[in-house]
């Protein structure tokens, strides 16, 4: 049988690169081969991958998009994102960003959807090996949205009537002057 597999496999590689071949393909007399074309699958890019490399060609902002990744690890480019939005850098997702998420999913009487910017306006982007780390600690359990945009003015822009949430060090960022030209 491995034999007649490794025939065919060859006769399909020789058939596809359009080389003529008169190999066999080693079937007994009581069998028969059946071929069925099928159209090659969609190639579609990892959204990771794309969203990194708008990235790294100085396409970043909010006219970019976003991925949105579920719980159950699917990717997909863009998709609605309602309610609420609380962004931060997880590294790592703990306990408190949990207790956020529920007090929030509770007083705005949304879910939550979590969201990690591949770019910070204090740090260098983020690596996709330190991205993939990163939503690993959301995996089975939370959905995380996935943006380039570095500022609460970008995010804004990407999900309009959403309602962003932030932890404390966040807060305390947001309000510091050396975002306002080091103006209090």
């Amino acid at each position: 049988e491995e034999e007649v597999v490794s025939r065919l496999v060859l006769r399909a590689l020789a058939e596809a690169c359009r080389v003529q071949t008169d190999l066999p393909p080693g079937l007994l007399d009581s069998e028969s081969l059946e071929v069925h074309d099928a159209p090659p699958p969609a190639y579609r890019p990892d959204p990771l991958q794309s969203l990194l490399a708008r990235v790294e060609t100085g396409h970043s902002g909010a006219g970019s998009g976003y991925v949105v990744v579920r719980p159950d690890g699917n990717m997909s480019e863009g998709g609605q994102v309602q309610g609420a939005i609380l962004s931060g850098s997880f590294n790592p997702f703990h306990h408190g960003h949990e207790e956020l998420a529920r007090a929030v999913s509770d007083i705005a009487g949304a879910g939550v959807t979590f969201e990690l910017s591949v770019v910070n306006v204090d740090k260098a982007p983020l690596e996709e090996s330190e991205v993939r780390r990163r939503l690993s600690q959301f995996q089975g359990r939370w959905s995380v949205v996935l943006t380039m945009a570095p500022t609460f003015q970008l995010k804004g822009r990407l999900f309009p009537g959403c309602t962003f949430a932030i932890g404390w060090d966040t807060a305390v960022r947001l309000v510091h002057p050396r975002y306002y030209g080091g103006s209090a």
